[in-house]
Formats: structure tokens, C-alpha cells, sequence
């Protein structure tokens, strides 16, 4: 019996869908955003380098929520990344991606093996119009710590979750250490309000 889907579905799918891109899906968060998604009845493009670990969530997601799951091994670093991308969601009715806005230089460009991408977000917002980009690391830090650029991304993200806010914040005062709960619920916060803000 496959996963029940989330109750708000149907209006969820006519905000966003019907398909989703998924930046960094090959595990942690971005796997468990693309699950998030899935359950709500989008189809996904999932993007990551690891290609095994993307087909095995593919292929995972795929069976459990009855959606067309897409991978494309792709380092985002490369300067034809969002080219590649726009490349393979051409067939595609996209109504959201998902991508954390910093920038994080991969192994390819520490060593000089390629350049970082400029203008990377004015790309990827002229190729898909309804996208959020959510510095995650710089809201953390003006919750407390650098540290919780996850949690922020949570936050921006609940709305798409099958969880309340609340039951959110549950699960950050039982999951982090007991002196980093106020910080972490601050960021989970900062998230909340970045996605209550229209794009």
C-alpha cells in the first residue's frame, strides 16, 4: 500500500506543480525535501553528482508515491550547470525549485579545475520564474550561528512538509544539543518568514 499523501495535496500541486527541480537531492535535506514533495504529488527532477545515490531515491520515490522521478547527475559548480538543467526540464511544466542560494565552492573549483559560476542566480530565476532563493547560511547567521543553515531551510521549506510547525519545532528541541535550542528555533523561525513573504 503506497504512502498516504498529504492532505493538502490538490492545492499544493495547483501552487507548485506539477513538477519540482531539487538542487543537492542525493541525500540529507534535499532528500528529504524531494520525499516531501513527492508525497505531495509532485513529479521531480532531482539534481545532484552522485548519481547512485540519485537513482536509488529516484527509483525509491518513484514506487512509494506513484510520481515520475527524473535524475541528472550534474556538479552545480560547472559554468553550464543551469544551461544543463534548463536543458533537461524543457519538456517540463516546472512550478518550483528547490536550492540553497549559497555559495559553496566544490572540490572542482577549490582545486581550479573550473570557475564558479557567475551570475548564477539571475539564471536560474530568468529560466524559472517562481523561485524563491534562500540564503540559507546568511539568515543563520543573524539567528546566531552559520551553524543552522539547515534548520533555516527547514523553515522555508515546512509549508511543503507533511508536519505543523509545531510538531517541527518538536523535533528541533529533541534533536539538537539543549544550549543550541533557542538559536535553531530562531532560524527555524527566520525560515517561516522567508517562505510567508511573497517571491
Amino acid at each position: 500500500m503506497p504512502p498516504k499523501q498529504h492532505p493538502a495535496s490538490e492545492q499544493f500541486l495547483q501552487s507548485y506543480g506539477p513538477w519540482a527541480v531539487v538542487a543537492g537531492a542525493s541525500e540529507g535535506l534535499g532528500a528529504a525535501y524531494s520525499e516531501a514533495l513527492a508525497r505531495r504529488g509532485l513529479h521531480l527532477l532531482l539534481v545532484a553528482r552522485r548519481s547512485e545515490l540519485l537513482q536509488a531515491l529516484a527509483a525509491r520515490l518513484s514506487a512509494a508515491y506513484s510520481v515520475q522521478v527524473r535524475s541528472l547527475s550534474l556538479d552545480l559548480a560547472l559554468q553550464d550547470s543551469a544551461a544543463r538543467i534548463t536543458h533537461a526540464t524543457q519538456d517540463l511544466p516546472v512550478g518550483l525549485l528547490v536550492y540553497n542560494a549559497v555559495r559553496v565552492n566544490p572540490s572542482t573549483v577549490s582545486s581550479g579545475a573550473c570557475e564558479y559560476p557567475e551570475g548564477i542566480e539571475e539564471r536560474i530565476a530568468a529560466a524559472w520564474p517562481n523561485v524563491r532563493a534562500v540564503d540559507a547560511s546568511a539568515l543563520a547567521a543573524k539567528a546566531g550561528t552559520v551553524k543552522a543553515a539547515n534548520v533555516v531551510m527547514l523553515g522555508a521549506m515546512a509549508s511543503a512538509l507533511p508536519f505543523t510547525p509545531e510538531m517541527l519545532e518538536s523535533v528541533i528541541k529533541r534533536s539538537v544539543p539543549p544550549k543550541t535550542i533557542d538559536v535553531n528555533l530562531a532560524a527555524f523561525h527566520i525560515g517561516l518568514e522567508v517562505a510567508a513573504v511573497p517571491a
